[in-house]
């Protein structure tokens, strides 16, 4: 029931927001100079929407790019961190066997030291 809430809540955000960006677009067809005064000397009159819905698609892409980088930094340390674990495990598995091996060598030692002791 809450999940049909926030989908319900979250689609009348976006059309809300749809509705509000149509009409902005309509009511701002106009042109507007767009100066990058250092840059660029002249640029054609663009409609004030385009100058708006081109930013919203720049910062759209420059997060998406961003995210996406971040996200494969994560990724390559989790199997970098991954690899090393595996790598501890088998050297610890190794060591541990290595420990029940000399432990058992040593109890057999000791049995045959036992009964050498024991015949004399």
């Amino acid at each position: 029931m809450f999940a049909k809430i926030i989908k319900f809540c979250r689609f009348l955000f976006w059309f809300i927001l749809g509705i509000g960006l149509i009409f902005f677009s309509v009511n701002n067809r106009h042109d507007a100079e767009l100066s990058f005064d250092p840059f660029v000397v002249s640029v054609p009159p663009i409609p004030v929407y385009f100058i708006l819905f081109t930013g919203i698609f720049i910062g759209i892409l420059i997060t998406g790019l961003s995210l996406n980088w971040l996200r494969l930094i994560g990724f390559t340390e989790r199997r970098k961190a991954e690899r090393m674990a595996s790598n501890l495990e088998v050297q610890v598995s190794s060591l541990s066997e290595d420990v029940h091996k000399n432990k058992a060598e040593q109890a057999h030692r000791t049995i045959d030291e036992n009964l050498i002791t024991d015949k004399n």
